[in-house]
C-alpha cells in the first residue's frame, strides 16, 4: 500500500514523475486523524459528528474569514508551497489561497490528440481494466464503477474499462479541468458523508471513495469515447464547486474544490483508452504516482506506441494455447446461429467470401461449401495452422487462411461480395474500425453477416455479462448492445437487421476449461453466480448446480 501498513506509523511516500524518487508526504492533522480512524472513540466520533456537513460548513466559516490570512504564510512555508507558479495576487482569506490558479505559462496542456492529459495535479493511481474484482491499494477495498458513480445504469458502459484516480493532497492545486473537448451527457450528485480522504484514514476506512458525497459528469468525446469524471467531496471540504460544463475544450476549467483536500477519477470505456505504464506499474506495486496538470497520463487506443502489439499478443497468447479446444468445440461446429448464418448467406456459387476473426476456420469451411472462394483471417497463427488441419481434414481446396487484423485489413476496396464475422467481435479493441474495414471490401450490393455475444439492453445485465466474460478471457474487450452494433452500421454506411437471437447454454466447466481460466477467477466467477440477483438468474437462466449459464448469441444482416 501506498506507504505503510495500516498499523504502522511510517511516513507516506509517492514517486515523483518528474524528479524520478519517492518523496515523503506530510499530513496535516496526523494525530487527530490517527484518533479519528484509528480508535474505536475516534470512529464513533467521525461517524457522528467529523463527517457530516455542519462540521465541514464550520471549517468553511473559519477558511472564509479574513482572520485566517494568518495561516497562509506558516501553510506556504510547511508545505513547501511553489508559490511563483501561481498568480501573484493578495488573497483576502485561506480559502482564497487554497482554490489559488496557476500562472498561464507554468502548466500547459499536452497537444497531441492521441495523449490524454492529467485533469488535475496530485497523487495518482491507474488501472486499465475495473471489473469490481480489484482492490484499492489501501485496505482491500474492491473497487467498482457503478459504485464511484452512484449508478448501475450509469456505470454499464464503463464496466472493464479504465480507472485513473487523483488525490489532491493539502499542498497541491484544487481546481480541476477537462481531460477532452466533447459534448457533456450527464452531470448529478451523489449524496453521501464528508469523510477524510487523506491515506492514513483510508488505510482504516477505505470506502470512502464510494460513501463519501460526489459530482459525476459523463461527457462524450471524439478520441477517447465516453469520459466519467467524479469529483469526491472530503472532510472540511467547502463546496464542490463546478463552473465549467460548456463549451468544453481540452484543458478548461470544470470547476475547484473549496478548503480541504479531496480526490478525483476517471473513468473510460473498456479498450477507448489506456492509462501509461510508469502509472500501472507503480499502482501495482501499491504507490501513487505524483503528475503535473496537462501531462500525459494515458494513450487513446492503439496509439500508445506497443499498444497495437500488446493487444496482439494477448490475443495470440490466449488462443495459441487454447487452438485445438476451439477447432473440436462441439459449439464453434455445429451450433444453431452457425446454421443460420448459411441460410442468410444465400450462396450461388460465384461469391468472394472474406470470414474476419476465422479462428479454427469452421465458420470459413461453412462458407467455403457454397461459395467460389473463401479467405479466412485471423491475428492467431495456432489458430490459423488449426483452420488449415480442419480444410485438408474436410477436403476443402477453395478457402486460403491468412494471418491479419480485422481492423487494418490488408485488402483492396470491393473486393469480396460477402463479408463474415463469427463470435470473435467482442476481442476487438475498436470495433468500429472493424466494422468501417468490412463495409470498405466488400462490393457494391454486397452483405455483411455479423454474429456475436451480445449485452442486454439493461445495464445491470450488461454489466454482468461483461463482468464475467472478462474474468475468463483476459483478451476480452466488451459484448456490445444490439442497438451498439446497429449504430455502427449506420455510421459507416450500411442499414443491420436482426436475422435471429439465439440463448447458447454455456456450461461452467467447459467455458472455463476452453480459456484455460485461472483458478482464482473461477473462484470468482462461482461467487458471482451464486450472488446473482433474480433478474440476472433469470436473464441469463444462471445455474449453480452444476453451474452454467446461457449467453445471448444474435446474427445481424448488413447491406
Amino acid at each position: 500500500m501506498p506507504g505503510a501498513d495500516p498499523g504502522t506509523t511510517d511516513t507516506v511516500q509517492c514517486w515523483d514523475r518528474e524528479r524520478g524518487c519517492a518523496v515523503a508526504e506530510l499530513i496535516p492533522h496526523e494525530s487527530l486523524l490517527r484518533w479519528l480512524y484509528g480508535s474505536v472513540s475516534g470512529r464513533l466520533a467521525a461517524e457522528l459528528f467529523c463527517s457530516r456537513h455542519l462540521f465541514s460548513c464550520l471549517a468553511t466559516r473559519w477558511s472564509h474569514g479574513s482572520g485566517s490570512r494568518r495561516r497562509i504564510e506558516s501553510f506556504i512555508r510547511q508545505y513547501d508551497v511553489p508559490m511563483a507558479d501561481y498568480e501573484p495576487v493578495t488573497y483576502g482569506s485561506f480559502n482564497d489561497f487554497f482554490v489559488r490558479r496557476f500562472r498561464h505559462d507554468t502548466r500547459t496542456f499536452c497537444e497531441s490528440p492521441q495523449r490524454l492529459p492529467a485533469w488535475a495535479e496530485g497523487a495518482c493511481l491507474g488501472w486499465d481494466r475495473v471489473m469490481g474484482t480489484e482492490t484499492f491499494p489501501v485496505k482491500g477495498e474492491h473497487l467498482s464503477g457503478a459504485a464511484l458513480l452512484g449508478s448501475d445504469e450509469k456505470a454499464a458502459a464503463f464496466t472493464g474499462g479504465p480507472l485513473l484516480i487523483i488525490r489532491l493532497r493539502p499542498q497541491d492545486y484544487h481546481r480541476f479541468h477537462f481531460a477532452e473537448g466533447g459534448s457533456i451527457v450527464d452531470h448529478y450528485r451523489v449524496p453521501g458523508r464528508l469523510h477524510s480522504v487523506n491515506l492514513l484514514s483510508l488505510r482504516h476506512r477505505s470506502d470512502v471513495l464510494v460513501s463519501n458525497e460526489r459530482q459525476v459528469t459523463i461527457q462524450q468525446t471524439a478520441r477517447f469515447g465516453r469520459l466519467a469524471y467524479v469529483e469526491i467531496g472530503a472532510m472540511l471540504v467547502g463546496r464542490i464547486v463546478q463552473q465549467g460544463i460548456e463549451d468544453v475544450t481540452r484543458g478548461s476549467e470544470k470547476g475547484y474544490f473549496e478548503y480541504g483536500g479531496s480526490t478525483v477519477a476517471l473513468l473510460g470505456e473498456p479498450g477507448a483508452w489506456t492509462p501509461d505504464d510508469d502509472l500501472l506499474t507503480r499502482t501495482a506495486d501499491n504507490m501513487e504516482t505524483l503528475v503535473r496538470l496537462g501531462t500525459p497520463i494515458a494513450a487513446a487506443a492503439g496509439e500508445r506506441p506497443d499498444a497495437n502489439m500488446d493487444r496482439r499478443q494477448s490475443i495470440q497468447r490466449q488462443f495459441g494455447a487454447t487452438a485445438e479446444r476451439y477447432r473440436t468445440s462441439s459449439y464453434h461446429s455445429s451450433a444453431p446461429d452457425l446454421t443460420a448464418l448459411c441460410v442468410a448467406a444465400q450462396l450461388q456459387g460465384s461469391e468472394h467470401v472474406l470470414d474476419l476473426g476465422t479462428g479454427t476456420g469452421n465458420t470459413a469451411a461453412a462458407m467455403a461449401r457454397g461459395a467460389a472462394h473463401v479467405v479466412g483471417i485471423d491475428l492467431t497463427p495456432a489458430m490459423l495452422e488449426q483452420a488449415r488441419g480442419l480444410a485438408r481434414d474436410q477436403g476443402i481446396d477453395n478457402v486460403t487462411f491468412e494471418e491479419g487484423d480485422a481492423q487494418a485489413l490488408p485488402y483492396e476496396d470491393d473486393s469480396f461480395d460477402l463479408v463474415t464475422c463469427r463470435v470473435c467481435a467482442h476481442h476487438f479493441a475498436d470495433p468500429g474500425a472493424a466494422v468501417r474495414e468490412a463495409v470498405r471490401v466488400l462490393r457494391p450490393g454486397g452483405m455483411v453477416l455479423w454474429v456475436d455475444s451480445v449485452a442486454p439492453e439493461d445495464p445491470a445485465q450488461d454489466t454482468f455479462l461483461n463482468c464475467i466474460e472478462l474474468l475468463r478471457d483476459a483478451s476480452h474487450v466488451r459484448d456490445y448492445r444490439v442497438s451498439q452494433w446497429l449504430e455502427m452500421f449506420v455510421a459507416a454506411g450500411l442499414t443491420a437487421t436482426v436475422e435471429g437471437a439465439w440463448p447458447t447454454d454455456l456450461p461452467f466447466d467447459d467455458w472455463t476449461q476452453r480459456m484455460q481460466t485461472p483458478e482464482p477467477e473461477q473462484v470468482v466467477l462461482r461467487r458471482l453466480f451464486d450472488g446473482a440477483t433474480a433478474q440476472i438468474r433469470d436473464a441469463f437462466r444462471v445455474r449453480t448446480s452444476p453451474y452454467a449459464f446461457d449467453i445471448p448469441i444474435t446474427l445481424l444482416r448488413a447491406s
